[in-house]
């Protein structure tokens, strides 16, 4: 064989060898399932409403789906705009001798962390404090129970946490005393009695409650407010440094104080009669940025006053011309008193 002819054979013998690993690896990878890029999630994670947790997944680092919680179509929503938040509720138990007194629920928000001291007895001035759980959450459960003419009455509060603090729903319910009615009511009040447990409605309660400091229509900045601005149930009628003065009536109840001219601590409200004012109707009271002290006034028509009220005590009146006093001293907000109506 000549070298012309071994170079022909070794060139076809090459070319053989790269057309088959060519057709090898385009069979290879042809049957090789292609692998879909890794994903990585950050691991932030998005508190639900019934105070669970869920973190992202998926292509799209999307953030898991919450928990639904079941809740019946006919409870009613409740809004507390003095501290922001809200909540659903059932108008009435399902219950025919137990019945619900301070409803719905009063909420309160602290910003301590959740903590619960187990003491007390049912029946003292204290009540029974006691940690349960109920649906995988925990509450902090205090009833606290006194008799009354064919009635008794308990009152509760169920502290949680909420939003890194902790929320308090207090309300009490009445329980009509069994021995009041004859067989067969008899009967069914005792067996409703003995299987009474409000603890899973409150869990639902609970699971409802959002806190949003944009539900607060009260708060109004100082540095940027101005007259005829409307803050709550109220209107700006001037603000200065010192003073922002109000026009506007409101109905609002809370406790009357009538201070005599040696009381009032240290003679500091001597001579005055002023009013702490329920949490119920502070949302209707205008409020700076940041101030979260109770809401209480004296009333700056003195001597009408003083007529109306001959001694401390619960009232409800009509007011207007609500000013605030915003020097830092031993000073106080005032309103006009317009008329007592209870």
């Amino acid at each position: 064989m000549t070298s012309k002819n071994k170079v022909l054979l070794l060139v076809i013998f090459l070319v053989l060898i790269v057309a088959g690993a060519g057709i090898y690896l385009s069979l290879f990878y042809k049957s090789k399932p292609s692998q879909p890029d890794v994903v990585y999630c950050t691991q932030d994670a998005k508190m639900c409403p019934d105070g669970s947790y869920v973190g992202r997944s998926g292509p799209k680092c999307e953030f898991a789906p919450c928990p639904e919680t079941s809740i019946d179509k006919d409870w009613k929503y409740a809004t507390d705009t003095s501290i922001g938040v809200s909540f659903r509720y059932p108008e009435k138990l399902p219950t025919e001798f137990i019945s619900t007194v301070d409803w719905p629920p009063k909420v309160q928000i602290l910003s301590q962390e959740f903590e619960c001291t187990v003491a007390g007895d049912e029946l003292s001035r204290a009540g029974k404090t006691e940690l349960i759980a109920v649906g995988g959450h925990q509450y902090c459960r205090t009833k606290e129970t006194e008799g009354a003419a064919g009635s008794i009455y308990t009152n509760y509060a169920y502290a949680f946490p909420k939003n890194n603090g902790t929320a308090i729903l207090t309300f009490s319910l009445r329980f009509v005393q069994c021995g009041n009615y004859d067989e067969p009511q008899k009967t069914a009040c005792e067996n409703e009695r003995t299987n009474f447990n409000m603890d899973p409605t409150i869990n639902k309660i609970a699971s409802t409650l959002v806190i949003d400091k944009n539900l607060i229509s009260n708060l109004f900045d100082k540095s940027t407010a101005k007259a005829g601005d409307k803050i709550g149930e109220m209107t700006i009628k001037s603000i200065d440094d010192r003073y922002t003065k109000f026009t506007g009536q409101i109905t609002v109840s809370g406790q009357v104080n009538v201070y005599g001219e040696d009381d009032g601590g240290a003679n500091i409200l001597s001579d005055n009669v002023c009013m702490n004012v329920d949490q119920a109707d502070w949302a209707k009271f205008p409020r700076i940025k940041g101030d979260e002290r109770n809401i209480w006034f004296c009333f700056s028509n003195l001597d009408p006053a003083k007529k109306a009220f001959k001694q401390s005590g619960q009232a409800t009146v009509v007011i207007d011309d609500y000013v605030i006093d915003s020097l830092e001293s031993e000073v106080w907000n005032q309103a006009k008193l317009v008329k007592v109506t209870q």
